[in-house]
């Protein structure tokens, strides 16, 4: 994502002429020239691209990465290529659900020094999580909080996670119990998960104070006590001044347009 008040086209194609440029020897007819992105400071065509970039385009730029992928060099080039902002996924606190059951490769110590990095940069960052993962627990859901507390991320962002059908975890959910074989797909919604978890209502509560308890730490042991009620409305309404506030920060709103975003969610989040 490119931050400028030029047209959306004209911005596209420049960056594309970039791509096409000898100068970083990438082709945009190679399908796969997004792959060669993520793999390319072995062959160091991602710092070069960087350096092409700065020169060529220098506007403002948002991207995502991988922790694990990030190194000084690396991150000192997005700085001064104009990179505003990157998101990384964490997805769970918990070190062996994430690498072992979502396979994501990725250690605590990658995450926390990946955000020291950026932080020492002056590069803001989010990160992706998930609640309510197969075989979660509610210890595991407040280590994700903790993690992303610890690292500081600037925009936080939380989701329930959704078993869609065909995906390996909707079918280990199958094998494990936690999912009917013939779930309707149409029961899926952003509020509510659909496994059958133990303390599945605490993590949907839990859900809906993410934001808070990772900006406001101090906040957490109160949290504990709230989610072990109903879910309710005022739960729903915390979650929707969070959500507007991180879209506040991270998307660089004006109150006006955060207003408009909160009004077309309060909808769904009220029905959901």
């Amino acid at each position: 994502f490119i931050h400028s008040g030029r047209s959306n086209k004209l911005i596209a194609g420049r960056v594309l002429d970039v791509l096409d440029n000898q100068e970083v020897g990438w082709k945009r007819k190679t399908k796969n020239w997004r792959k060669t992105a993520r793999t390319s400071r072995k062959i160091g065509k991602l710092l070069e691209f960087l350096d092409v970039y700065k020169k060529k385009v220098n506007l403002p730029f948002t991207c995502l990465c991988r922790a694990n992928e990030l190194d000084e060099e690396i991150v000192k080039k997005m700085k001064e290529a104009n990179c505003a902002s990157t998101t990384f996924g964490i997805e769970t606190g918990n070190e062996e659900l994430r690498n072992k059951i979502l396979r994501k490769n990725l250690t605590d110590a990658q995450i926390v020094n990946a955000a020291k990095l950026l932080r020492k940069y002056k590069l803001k960052f989010g990160t992706y999580n998930m609640i309510g993962l197969p075989g979660e627990t509610i210890e595991d859901a407040f280590k994700t909080i903790k993690i992303n507390a610890r690292i500081k991320a600037n925009f936080p962002t939380i989701s329930i996670f959704q078993p869609y059908p065909g995906t390996e975890l909707a079918r280990y959910a199958i094998h494990e119990g936690m999912l009917d074989p013939d779930f309707n797909i149409g029961h899926l919604g952003t509020m509510h998960s659909a496994l059958k978890l133990k303390n599945g209502k605490e993590l949907q509560n839990l859900h809906k104070f993410f934001y808070l308890c990772v900006t406001m730490p101090w906040t957490i042991p109160l949290v504990k006590k709230l989610i072990k009620l109903p879910p309710n409305r005022l739960f729903k309404f915390i979650y929707m001044a969070s959500y507007a506030h991180r879209s506040l920060i991270s998307f660089r709103l004006n109150p006006i347009d955060a207003l408009k975003i909160g009004l077309k969610m309060r909808k769904s989040l009220m029905t959901d």
